[in-house]
């Protein structure tokens, strides 16, 4: 006999109090607009000003209110948030075909009854009402600051559950902002919703499959799904390898990258969004009146991306000899060691053709698709370049790196002892 789950949220009519909360409101400003457009008040007071000022204090509270709301919604339900309601589902004989007994993951009827009647609520004051300056299409946000809380905490949930939900999520908000008008919004947040919706339907699934696999922990249960660093998968599952160091430096390693090659290629695209939209803001014509500014800004970015990656191979394994051991040796050249120099050599030469070139690209596509595209192959590159970090290990000439705090350093080699 199981034992009842001790319901630490609301019951499952867990949104009928704040809908209601809500109904109450909407009806109570909808009164006071209607008892202020009456015109038999007296003629001492500006019942124009305290209205426009009511709405504007409504309003904003509004868009406070539904960003939590959007959040707590995304948030409270999920069982990968609420280890106790997770357990207790493992021992239930809950599937992914029956409702959630805390409430549902899944957008719901409630939901769309909050969040229109506040819209409408504000849409109707903003059209009929004078004196008001918020114009009735900023009224239409309401639902999309509910959608932006209800997006990030499920984009942060599929980050490590299914990350392609979570690409599919961010994608289509950052195309939206190209062409910032509400429709064009509107039909972003609305592909990203439905991606979501798919997303939780598998989460469902998934979650179901690991309850039959008696998995005690959420986190242990999308873990093993996980592609990250070993550092991160212990801070999430507990376990902690059997080897130390050096040992599991020299130990044998799966020979496969962290990040798939369409993974790869979908941060780049949303780095290329996110430059483009940079450029936009920024204003493109910068770059066509002050000379360098070009070069400056390329500059940044390549130094930024060999930043990012050449530390972590110079931190997996140090230069088998000095520099001045190179010049001494007449060794200049490493070619297993320096071929992590091959990507800041491309980055440069990226940088240049692209400075050239970029006059004669502008002609055919706008400044900021021109920019996306170099910081696409920019980051695609940084991605993708070769060697793999784990290939590497095994096949170059160099001295593994000690740990904090240890002061001995060992040389290896794969082939023989330097």
């Amino acid at each position: 006999m199981t034992r009842p789950f001790r319901r630490t949220m609301p019951n499952p009519w867990f949104i009928r109090v704040p809908m209601a909360a809500l109904t109450i409101y909407a009806i109570l400003i909808l009164s006071l607009w209607l008892r202020l457009c009456l015109r038999g008040m007296s003629s001492s007071i500006h019942w124009e000003y305290v209205l426009a000022l009511t709405f504007t204090v409504s309003f904003q509270l509004s868009v406070y209110w539904l960003l939590l709301f959007g959040l707590y919604r995304a948030f409270a339900f999920n069982p990968l948030f609420h280890p106790d309601y997770f357990k207790w589902l493992s021992t239930s004989c809950w599937t992914h075909e029956d409702p959630l007994p805390n409430g549902p993951m899944h957008l719901a009827w409630e939901d769309f009854v909050i969040v229109g009647v506040l819209t409408l609520t504000h849409y109707l004051s903003a059209t009929f009402v004078e004196g008001i300056k918020i114009t009735p299409a900023r009224a239409l946000l309401l639902p999309l600051v509910f959608s932006l809380g209800y997006l990030g905490v499920n984009f942060s949930n599929f980050m490590l559950t299914n990350r392609p939900v979570a690409y599919g999520i961010i994608i289509p908000l950052l195309l939206s902002l190209y062409h910032p008008s509400i429709a064009v919004l509107a039909a972003g947040f609305v592909t990203s919703l439905m991606v979501c919706q798919i997303g939780i339907s598998l989460l469902l699934r998934r979650l179901d499959l690991s309850l039959k696999s008696d998995i005690e922990s959420p986190l242990k249960a999308i873990a093993p799904n996980i592609k990250l660093n070993q550092n991160l998968k212990i801070k999430l599952t507990g376990e902690v390898p059997a080897l130390g160091w050096p040992h599991s430096v020299l130990s044998r390693k799966e020979d496969r990258v962290l990040i798939q090659f369409w993974e790869q290629t979908t941060l780049s695209a949303i780095c290329a969004i996110l430059s483009g939209l940079f450029i936009i803001v920024l204003d493109p014509d910068k770059f066509r009146s002050e000379e360098g500014a070009l070069s400056a800004f390329l500059f940044v970015l390549s130094v930024f991306a060999i930043i990012i990656r050449l530390p972590i191979y110079m931190k997996a394994m140090l230069p088998p000899i000095s520099f001045w051991g190179r010049i001494f040796t007449l060794r200049p050249l490493i070619p297993s060691y320096d071929i992590i120099f091959l990507h800041p050599i491309l980055v440069v030469l990226l940088n240049y053709v692209f400075v050239k070139s970029f006059a004669s690209f502008s002609y055919f596509l706008p400044e900021h698709i021109v920019f996306a595209i170099f910081v696409f192959v920019l980051s695609l590159m940084t991605l993708n370049c070769p060697p793999r970090l784990n290939r590497w290990m095994l096949t170059a000439k160099g001295r593994l790196s000690t740990p904090p705090g240890n002061s001995t350093s060992v040389t290896y080699n794969s082939e023989r002892r330097i």
